[in-house]
């Protein structure tokens, strides 16, 4: 039988814009996952996903060993990067266990109604879709709920798996900085990927007329 794609879906505010919001107003899901804040219960696991050599590898903010603290620390990081409405940082969680798998981002520029998507799952998640999934529920809230103009993404050179993700949710490749990032004593290129409102609506619509055999 042939469907629609299902919307991703978070809860609905009255406002489109990041004023006066709370952490508390940014709930989601899409088909496996759930999306919110990231809470201090959360750190253990944290830092678990976030001490696996694979994820530091392809990822500029962890290096070595995360411990609890760190993960604790890093949170409260996030949740006050929430209360300055500097960047939204919500916990990737599969539905049916609440399970941490992983982090998506928006971190907003609102003067000029453009945020830079982010995001890592935790190496046991990794070939799975989830990176993908999450990636379209995000891109959906920030053109529809934040109202925003362009949500652009970059990506280390030696994380290609990235930017398929990237170009599986329609973004566009804008270019190359050569030898832009130095982890550890490596410098990588880093890989640009971009959306316009407009181009999001576009692709969002050419999905919806493609059927979901089920």
């Amino acid at each position: 039988m042939n469907q629609q794609h299902p919307a991703h879906q978070f809860v609905k505010q009255p406002l489109a814009d990041m004023r006066n919001r709370s952490p508390a107003h940014y709930h989601g899901q899409s088909g496996r996952l759930k999306f919110r804040p990231f809470a201090a219960s959360d750190a253990s696991v944290f830092a678990e996903l976030t001490s696996h050599a694979e994820v530091q590898k392809t990822d500029l903010c962890f290096h070595g060993e995360t411990t609890v603290d760190a993960a604790q620390d890093i949170i409260r990081c996030y949740q006050q990067a929430w209360n300055d409405q500097d960047a939204l940082f919500f916990s990737i969680r599969l539905k049916p266990n609440d399970r941490l798998i992983g982090s998506i981002s928006l971190t907003m520029t609102p003067a000029y109604q453009r945020a830079e998507l982010g995001f890592w799952i935790g190496r046991d998640f990794w070939f799975q879709g989830f990176a993908t999934e999450a990636a379209h529920a995000i891109l959906e809230f920030a053109f529809h709920e934040l109202n925003l103009h362009r949500v652009h993404a970059q990506h280390l050179s030696n994380n290609p798996a990235s930017g398929k993700i990237m170009q599986k949710c329609g973004m566009r490749y804008e270019g190359c900085l050569r030898q832009h990032v130095c982890k550890g004593s490596d410098w990588h290129d880093m890989h640009l990927y971009g959306f316009t409102r407009s181009e999001y609506h576009d692709y969002s619509q050419k999905l919806l007329r493609q059927p979901v055999l089920t």
